[in-house]
This record gives C-alpha cells, structure tokens and sequence, in this order.
C-alpha cells in the first residue's frame, strides 16, 4: 500500500489489522481499469468506496492488513488502517503524503515513464517500469507502474507496483545489511483483493 508514512518505514508494513469479519474483495483481471480523469488517481484510486487487503510477511510471520478510504474532502483522501489515519493530497502532478496541510512526498508523480525520478526524504523515488503486467493469487494485473523509493538511514529501497484501476498489488521494503553486503528483504506485502464502490454498495 504503500499508504506510506513519510520518514518511516511505509504504513502499510506496520499497521496491521490481523482479522476482520465481513470484508468485500474481488478479483481483478484486464479490461477492468477505468479511468477517472486523473492520471494518478488510475493508478491509485483514492475515492469513496474503495479498499485493499493485503497479505503481509514480516519476521517470519504472516497478516492481514486492510485499508480502506474513510473520506474525501476537496483534494485531501483519507486512508484509514484500523485506528490510523493517512492523509494523502491529490495534485494534479500526481499524488503526495499530507504533512501539515502541504504536499510531502509524492507516491505517483506525472508523467509516469520510465527513468522518471523524483526527491523524496532521505532519497529519490524513480520510475522503473511501466506497462508491466503481474500475476497474482488474486488476478492477472494489467497497465502496471513500479515506483522504487531509495533512501538512507537505513538504506533501503520500497518498491511498489500500482496498477491502472486498482491501485497497489504488491510492495516490498529491500534494507542493506552491512554484514552480508547486500540488501535483504524485510517485508513483502501482495494485494489479497480490493473492494471497489459497486462492492461497497451491494454490501449495504
């Protein structure tokens, strides 16, 4: 998701929700993408009605994390992760973590192609690869961008892969090890299923 925290390890690799009864999900597959007039909401569909679970593998173990939009006021969308609240601004350049009302980091930033970068805190986000299809337990994910955040203290890489019309399927945090000399993963996260508006209405 990730749904990243700004100067910390990403949101979504740390506010777990291990349970929840009841949740609406759906398999996605090619031709579902739409488009809402705003390249980055395509990739990151932050609206009314939307969620995403997450199967998450961190130290050994393995949970679920659920998201969910809890509001949208003008340009500001609100993530909600059980108790936690993330606040994203929706530029027209793309979109960005809410830090005191300003923009901070951006997640997705236009126009999205390959080797495009930009700053982040402690490092740089690029662009790695787009267009790429991925395949999931939860479906075959077309229209996909890999967004890779690098940065310091401690060194690691997020990569994320959002998808045109559902939103982040897969994230993983890569942090260097100096014992081995090499990057190991912590934390991997893979979409389970997203429930879209149409989910969210027929579950009233």
């Amino acid at each position: 998701m990730s749904i990243f925290a700004a100067r910390q390890i990403p949101a979504v690799f740390v506010l777990f929700v291990l349970a929840c009864a009841g949740c609406a999900t759906s398999k996605s597959s090619a031709g579902e993408a739409t488009s809402t007039g705003n390249v980055a909401l395509d990739y990151y569909p932050l609206l009314p009605g939307w969620g995403w679970a997450y199967d998450v593998e961190r130290d050994g173990q393995k949970v679920l994390a659920l998201y969910a939009v809890a509001e949208c006021h003008g340009n500001v969308a609100v993530i909600k992760n059980g108790d936690a609240r993330i606040e994203y601004l929706v530029q027209p350049d793309g979109i960005a973590r809410r830090e005191g009302g300003l923009p901070g980091d951006y997640l997705v930033r236009l126009p999205l192609f390959v080797g495009a970068t930009w700053p982040v805190s402690g490092g740089h986000a690029t662009v790695a690869e787009v267009g790429r299809v991925v395949a999931l337990p939860s479906g075959v994910y077309r229209d996909c961008a890999v967004v890779e955040e690098t940065r310091e203290q401690p060194n690691r890489v997020t990569r994320t892969t959002y998808c045109k019309g559902v939103g982040p399927v897969a994230i993983e945090m890569r942090v260097y090890n100096p014992m081995k000399l090499d990057f190991e993963t912590m934390v991997r996260a893979t979409l389970r299923g997203v429930t879209r508006p149409e989910d969210a209405a027929k579950a009233e």
